[in-house]
């Protein structure tokens, strides 16, 4: 055979493949986090409480499961003080994810380019509640005895949205990302 039937065959049969393929129906998750509260920071120029928000923009596997997990970039501004920057990874309960009861424990690294300069790890453990409430218990360890510990709550925008699957019965969700059993809707 000739190069050019072969490869006219090869698009053919990739194109047939690709046309009878039955549609993907899962969705990711994901976060997009908004919170206050308070941080106590500790390192070589600054030992001292702050008011705090944090921010926080993330993407996990489909909430369908019953263990989620993703990634998340966040900031943490220090009123009067500076803002750290955090990459971290997440391991979700499902209710989490759908915007019901549940935990997540994240882990990573954080930098903050203000007070001493310092990166390190960074850890927490966050609890939701229905409508994407979100209380969140953090402590970072840095470099040259560097440590921060904070507590902040705040709302999940999308686990109070598309990912909601609380108080449908008060307050209907018209465009799920995924139903209450935890299934894909049908689109």
């Amino acid at each position: 055979m000739r190069p050019l039937p072969r490869l006219l065959l090869a698009a053919s049969l990739v194109a047939s493949a690709a046309a009878l393929a039955a549609p993907a129906a899962a969705e990711p998750s994901a976060w997009l986090f908004a919170g206050g509260g308070a941080g106590q920071v500790r390192d070589v120029a600054v030992d001292r409480a702050f008011g705090r928000m944090d921010l926080q923009l993330g993407v996990g596997t489909p909430a369908a499961f019953p263990v989620v997990l993703g990634a998340l970039v966040g900031t943490s501004t220090f009123f009067s003080g500076g803002t750290d920057l955090t990459l971290l990874g997440r391991v979700a309960s499902g209710g989490f994810a759908r915007g019901s009861w549940g935990v997540a424990l994240d882990g990573g690294v954080y930098s903050r380019s203000w007070s001493s300069g310092t990166s390190g790890w960074d850890g927490a453990l966050v609890l939701g509640g229905p409508f994407g409430v979100q209380l969140q218990a953090d402590a970072r360890l840095g470099e040259g005895d560097a440590r921060s510990l904070g507590l902040v709550v705040g709302f999940d925008l999308l686990r109070l949205t598309v990912f909601r699957t609380s108080g449908l019965g008060q307050w209907p969700n018209p465009s799920p990302a995924v139903l209450p059993d935890g299934s894909a809707p049908a689109r």
